[in-house]
């Protein structure tokens, strides 16, 4: 069952601006990690979304999006995802079997074309303390031609953290291809596929728990 952490200064939760609202939560906890997902063409289908909750499975095709992961107890990470229907916290197999890999349990028309959405996304894993240091946003990505924000923006200053090295990287910590990276501009970060996630955060008592159904 999701529980919500009591650290997080709830009154600066920011919609639309998850990568924020996973800083903020850094700073309080530089031991957690910002997991950036994305996709090489910034198509990101998650599901049980708020911001899905008039469409099917409320589902939404993300850019990107962000959460954060902790080590509630050796081998066993919960995460935290602000934008989730689920909750603001769960277990990591929760989540991910419910936001990313629901596509798997669909049958029927459209489900192949939302299995082939889950295929190609892909985890930028941040250290904490890292993404504090290093992140920068000037909010421009939120901008309309006019330069009017498409939605309302923090309330605090841009962030740039003291290694950042110019004034935004938001689409450098996104970017799931480093070879498309046509500048010296070079963020922290892991860049894994959904098995390789899963191999690194599959909770240590589920496997435990498999093991001994195998025997």
């Amino acid at each position: 069952m999701s529980q919500e952490i009591s650290h997080f200064p709830k009154d600066k939760y920011t919609p639309y601006y998850c990568e924020e609202n996973i800083l903020l939560l850094c700073q309080s906890d530089p031991s957690i990690y910002a997991v950036f997902i994305s996709t090489e063409d910034e198509k990101t289908l998650l599901f049980h979304q708020r911001a899905g909750q008039k469409n099917m499975f409320s589902m939404v095709l993300w850019d990107y999006h962000v959460v954060a992961l902790r080590e509630k107890s050796e081998g066993n990470f919960i995460v935290y995802d602000y934008d989730s229907m689920l909750g603001l916290e769960n277990d990591f197999a929760e989540w991910f079997q419910h936001t990313v890999l629901f596509p798997t349990f669909l049958e029927g028309p459209g489900a192949e074309s939302m299995r082939a959405f889950m295929d190609n996304i892909r985890f930028r894993l941040v250290k904490g303390q890292d993404f504090v240091d290093h992140f920068a946003s000037d909010r421009s990505h939120m901008l309309d031609a006019q330069g009017n924000f498409l939605k309302p923006p923090p309330l605090w200053d841009c962030p740039r953290g003291a290694k950042a090295t110019c004034d935004t990287n938001l689409n450098h910590f996104r970017m799931m291809n480093p070879l498309e990276n046509e500048d010296d501009i070079v963020v922290p970060g892991e860049i894994l596929n959904i098995q390789e996630l899963m191999q690194r955060f599959q909770n240590k008592e589920e496997d435990e728990g498999q093991n001994d159904n195998d025997q």
